[in-house]
């Protein structure tokens, strides 16, 4: 005998959102939905998926293609303005000093925690814009030494002798540069180097997508601690 196809059963049925009446046929392996002239187009799914769910245009894939496109635009701003920020604005220089600093500290020994803070503060110094300082507690989910007791210490160390004076420094060349008005994005860069300078044991340069996460994830967590105590 040759094999005899499944018998369908057409049931009528009434959408629960809309009142629409239809037609569902149940085959082995698929449920087709059937809908009325006002709902013509067909619903095709499994025979785990509701068959009389409406199907609604998913906005999510539209909401997340606008989001990386300004991201994509934010990044193309901050890699031009990176690169005026070293060509005409000599922001290199600066990076170049943080990498001597980074040389001697680390030829000394005892300042290799402080070598590595002044590595990063190169590479922020190199490129400010479109990154920004997080505490490696937020980006790693987790304590580290420089996020620890001994990191608190280090960065007490730095601030008195040199985390004051660099901020100091960087505040003045913001003020200068602020008063030019087309210098205010550099402005802005040295107001960011000023703060990071101050305390950067510990800290960790980002990009801003990535900064902007770790902050909601360490907020999420802190709420999350507040809950259980």
């Amino acid at each position: 005998m040759g094999l005899q196809r499944p018998r369908s059963r057409l049931l009528r049925h009434v959408h629960p959102s809309r009142g629409r009446t239809g037609t569902v046929r149940r085959d082995a392996g698929a449920v087709i939905h059937r809908c009325s002239p006002l709902r013509p187009r067909p619903c095709i799914g499994s025979l785990r998926e509701d068959p009389f769910r409406e199907l609604v245009p998913d906005k999510q894939p539209r909401a997340a293609g606008r989001h990386s496109a300004v991201r994509r635009e934010e990044s193309e701003v901050a890699l031009l303005l990176n690169i005026l920020w070293n060509v005409p604005g000599l922001g290199f220089i600066p990076a170049l000093l943080w990498l001597l600093a980074a040389g001697i500290m680390a030829i000394t020994v005892i300042g290799l925690p402080w070598a590595r803070a002044c590595l990063m503060m190169a590479s922020y110094s190199f490129a400010p814009f479109g990154r920004r300082l997080v505490s490696t507690e937020d980006l790693n989910g987790f304590g580290t030494i420089g996020s620890g007791p001994l990191g608190w210490l280090a960065n007490l160390i730095w601030f008195v002798l040199a985390g004051v004076w660099l901020c100091l420094s960087h505040l003045t060349l913001a003020v200068s540069t602020a008063v030019t008005i087309i210098g205010l994005p550099f402005a802005w860069a040295h107001l960011k180097l000023a703060a990071a300078s101050l305390l950067p044991v510990g800290k960790r340069v980002v990009p801003n997508a990535v900064a902007d996460a770790a902050e909601l994830s360490g907020g999420r967590a802190a709420r999350d601690r507040g809950r259980r105590d």
